[in-house]
């Protein structure tokens, strides 16, 4: 089976992958930009199952954490801080959401919070211990590695038209909002949204965070020890003002960020489904199928949803 895969992000690597596990699929990913140039690359990398504001817990949330978790291993060591995440209260409703008995997530009380983060505003936080925060593009590398190893091959080049698909048994496209760009893609219910987040260094004279925080917006760890990233915006376009807001947003509930230095800043543009949360997976031809929508939960849906659509394709061309 030959296999085409439009996009080399999140969603894309996942499916190269799984489609890799089964005897006879030949994989090519198609990305004129290479791996992780889209909004995945720059993703901030927050994986947990409570990104809802009042910590409502996703759906599938235990399925896809596991699957996430399969892949992040088998891009290898150093693609991720396995040190959990603490959302704070930022007001009231969240704090008495986040005291509700929630699975794998604990309360913690003012006095714990300041216990873990002395210079965090004083207030009720949710721990999440199997959170983890993902280095976006050391996994992408790890895990396009991982499927160069078993055979697959990039194809740094555009596609114009779908009908460049043809010579492949099925086609995937998996390429974000670039997706849209497609005449037969254009009705699809989707929606983009850009956003922005700072790379910033930590200050020497600072303790390290032991986790990553959300408040409103969040601060989170890198792959350099040296540097953090704050985030994130939710924009119709970029706007260098949001960029510059960004310290303040994040100094809201981790005071010392309105100091940081700013060392660079990273753009992409998400898309989203307009109504819900859960990724779009169809066809929309014979032999070409669309996965996309991950939008914000991008980390915590690519491996499911990429595994349970190879399966899928692969047992329609079995037939």
């Amino acid at each position: 089976m030959k296999i085409a895969i439009v996009g080399a992000g999140y969603g894309g690597l996942s499916l190269c992958w799984h489609f890799l596990q089964h005897d006879g699929c030949e994989v090519t990913l198609i990305d004129a930009n290479g791996i992780g140039a889209g909004a995945s690359g720059a993703s901030t990398g927050l994986l947990h199952p409570y990104p809802a504001k009042l910590a409502k817990r996703s759906l599938r949330a235990e399925e896809a954490m596991r699957e996430a978790h399969a892949l992040l291993e088998v891009a290898g060591a150093g693609v991720a801080s396995h040190s959990g995440i603490v959302r704070l209260a930022m007001n009231n409703d969240q704090k008495k959401a986040y005291q509700a008995s929630l699975p794998d997530a604990e309360f913690l009380d003012e006095e714990a919070v300041k216990s873990r983060f002395p210079k965090a505003i004083s207030s009720g936080g949710l721990w999440i211990p199997q959170g983890k925060t993902v280095f976006s593009k050391p996994y992408l590398e790890g895990l396009w590695q991982a499927c160069e190893k078993r055979g697959a091959k990039l194809h740094l080049q555009p596609l114009q038209d779908l009908k460049e698909l043809d010579a492949f048994d099925a086609a995937v496209l998996a390429n974000g909002h670039k997706i849209l760009s497609f005449k037969e893609c254009a009705d699809l219910p989707l929606k983009t949204r850009h956003g922005q987040a700072l790379v910033c260094r930590w200050p020497a004279s600072e303790p390290p965070l032991a986790c990553s925080l959300i408040g409103r917006g969040h601060l989170s760890l890198s792959e350099d020890p040296s540097l953090c990233l704050l985030g994130a915006t939710y924009e119709n376009t970029f706007d260098p003002k949001r960029v510059e807001a960004l310290r303040e947003q994040i100094g809201v509930f981790y005071p010392p960020a309105r100091d940081f230095e700013i060392l660079d800043v990273r753009r992409g543009v998400r898309i989203a489904p307009k109504e819900g949360y859960l990724p779009l997976v169809q066809s929309i031809s014979k032999k070409v199928w669309v996965f996309t929508g991950l939008g914000s939960r991008g980390l915590l849906y690519h491996g499911l949803y990429g595994k349970e659509l190879s399966l899928e394709i692969i047992k329609s061309l079995s037939h």
